[in-house]
């Protein structure tokens, strides 16, 4: 029977122990960090939502000037230069509203992505940016204490603390206590060991 000497055993299964809990802080932080991607993710869907709204009222307010333009051309109180500039500009605000368009399905997409979610899926976002949460501090800081990246640098430092204390306990030797029993012949030995 070897007996280890130093709490050598004590420091593996500290060790051991660590190491479970270091993996499943992991476990908690990935989760933690995917649902910070995906709230990130709708934010910028909803933040897209509002620049193609921008984009169709800038849009809207260039397509009244080109036909206030027009009108006043007809009227002759206008140069076919304030019409082509007004084109102009209408013409930019259609691009922007393109540009806006392609902006919000990039960002639903990338949620697509982070959600998992097939492409044919139908994907609804509703929300308003404008909208602000309070927070108490103090539960921010509970909530803090319990983050798993934290967990996970505690297990970390605990399973480093383990292995040292495994180190320390090397020094110690091995105390194996023994006994054998042997026939030669018609003699019965019986050995003992420490």
């Amino acid at each position: 029977q070897s007996f280890e000497l130093g709490g050598r055993r004590g420091a593996r299964i500290d060790a051991a122990d660590a190491a479970v809990a270091e993996a499943e802080a992991e476990v908690g932080d990935t989760l933690r960090a995917a649902l910070r991607d995906a709230v990130a993710a709708y934010h910028r869907v909803l933040a897209a939502d509002q620049g193609l709204l921008l984009a169709h009222g800038v849009e809207r307010v260039a397509a009244d000037i080109v036909l206030a333009s027009e009108r006043r051309l007809a009227k002759g109180d206008a140069l076919e230069l304030h019409v082509s500039v007004a084109r102009a500009a209408l013409g930019r605000a259609r691009a922007a509203v393109h540009a806006a368009e392609a902006d919000r399905e990039l960002a639903l997409g990338g949620l697509r992505s982070i959600l998992a979610l097939d492409p044919a899926d139908t994907v609804t976002v509703k929300g308003d940016l404008a909208a602000r949460r309070s927070y108490d501090l103090d539960a921010l800081l509970a909530a803090a204490r319990r983050r798993p990246d934290l967990a996970r640098y505690a297990a970390e430092d605990a399973e480093g603390a383990a292995l040292v204390s495994l180190g320390d306990g090397a020094r110690w030797p091995d105390l194996r206590v023994g006994v054998s029993y042997a026939r030669e012949e018609e003699a019965h030995v019986v050995l003992g060991g420490l």
